[in-house]
């Protein structure tokens, strides 16, 4: 089992989306550990063709209308394998300890539904 779904929903955002996953990717988190489970709401900017022929690892749900953001997270969720469930928008950076900090905190608790991140730096411009 995997410890960490990562589920990140998309629609026409594709640079958003690759910077996200390369970030996600050059986290320290361990390659074996997590998943990511892209929802794409029925993109019409070459965003899934850029995942499957890049990211081949990836699971990518193709949804053929916009079904809006909490009906794909739904199944987003529905098909994640992971311990625990990361959603994520597609527009974020993620930071090198993100997830491992993130885990441990979790792993800590007895009674914990969610986590809410806070932002640190939202002018952060990220190179590829």
């Amino acid at each position: 089992m995997k410890k960490l779904s990562i589920v990140i929903v998309s629609y026409n955002v594709k640079e958003y989306l690759m910077q996200c996953i390369r970030s996600i990717y050059r986290s320290n988190i361990d390659k074996d550990c997590f998943e990511i489970i892209v929802v794409d709401n029925d993109s019409h900017d070459g965003s899934v063709n850029l995942i499957e022929d890049k990211f081949s690892q990836i699971i990518v749900r193709k949804n053929s209308e916009n079904l809006g953001f909490s009906k794909a997270v739904n199944i987003g969720i529905n098909i994640a394998k992971g311990e625990y469930v990361c959603i994520l928008n597609p527009d974020i950076i993620i930071q090198r300890n993100t997830f491992k900090v993130l885990i441990d905190f979790c792993e800590t608790q007895n009674n914990l539904g969610a986590v809410g991140p806070k932002i640190i730096n939202s002018n952060f411009i990220f190179s590829t």
